[in-house]
């Protein structure tokens, strides 16, 4: 074998090499994703259990938790007060999961179970006079994409486009 032909041999390898070496990178940054989402995904289920177990550990949250839902009008003001609060805890998690969403850090099915739940609270007069009375500061991007949900078959929310305006345009 001459030295060009051993060269060009070496090339070939070599490209070989870097072909090999990037298939590898893919796999590893598509196994790093995953592993991301799935640690998003728990964090936020997280997230729900931490607001439920501190309900669970109290007589008075979760009465006032059940009569929210169930029977709004026989609420108090302090009641209502209480309810405010849950609901605006409820909501700010409800928008770092739509975050992680558009970011691509939670499945599409997490994120429609979470929609479809948040669709059938904000059915109920607390929650909804909550939200429509904007007690709790959220991205106008979050509030746009919650309000122009519609309802579509299957009984799953699909988006309408939200156009988000740049900031920087003046």
């Amino acid at each position: 074998m001459t030295l060009d032909q051993l060269a060009s041999l070496g090339e070939f390898v070599g490209g070989i090499g870097v072909i090999v070496s990037l298939v590898f990178v893919g796999i590893q940054i598509r196994q790093n994703t995953n592993s991301i989402k799935g640690q998003s995904e728990l964090d936020l289920n997280q997230r729900y259990a931490e607001l439920h177990g501190r309900a669970n550990v109290s007589d008075e949250l979760p009465r006032i938790w059940d009569k929210a839902i169930n029977n709004p009008n026989e609420l108090s003001e302090e009641e209502i007060r209480r309810a405010r609060w849950l609901i605006a805890e409820h909501f700010l998690i409800y928008e770092g999961a739509f975050h992680l969403y558009r970011r691509g850090g939670i499945s599409e099915e997490t994120w429609r179970v979470k929609m479809a739940f948040m669709k059938n609270i904000l059915e109920n007069r607390i929650y909804r006079e909550w939200w429509e009375g904007r007690m709790t500061p959220m991205t106008e991007e979050f509030r746009r994409y919650v309000d122009n949900y519609d309802e579509s078959d299957q009984g799953l929310w699909q988006p309408t486009p939200v156009v988000i305006e740049n900031q920087n345009d003046t």
